[in-house]
């Protein structure tokens, strides 16, 4: 609890006001929970960034897979038909009637 001076001195306060045991306790219960919920605040931030950190990595990883099957898709272009260019690359052939109108 030293780590939290505004508690240390709510109990240097408490002390000086003359409180019971029971308010003393009372006081010490809620600046463990009040630590508790800051330690378990910051441990959700942390295992948020992680996730997000994740899920990023994922997504680059998708988009570039994306990128090389469009790449492939422009040297075929005039070489396979576009079922054939669909079926080797995994594209629809939607995306590769887009290609050959760019």
């Amino acid at each position: 609890m030293d780590d939290v001076p505004a508690i240390k001195k709510a109990f240097e306060i408490a002390n000086q006001a003359n409180l019971t045991r029971e308010e003393l306790e009372d006081l010490e219960h809620r600046a463990i929970f009040i630590h508790d919920q800051r330690n378990a605040v910051k441990k959700a931030e942390r295992l948020g960034l992680e996730e997000g950190i994740k899920q990023g990595i994922e997504l680059g990883i998708e988009q570039g897979k994306l990128e090389e099957k469009l790449t492939i898709a422009r040297q075929l272009l005039g070489i396979l038909d576009d079922t054939e260019i669909s079926r080797m690359t995994g594209l629809d052939l939607d995306a590769i009637a887009r290609l050959q109108n760019n």
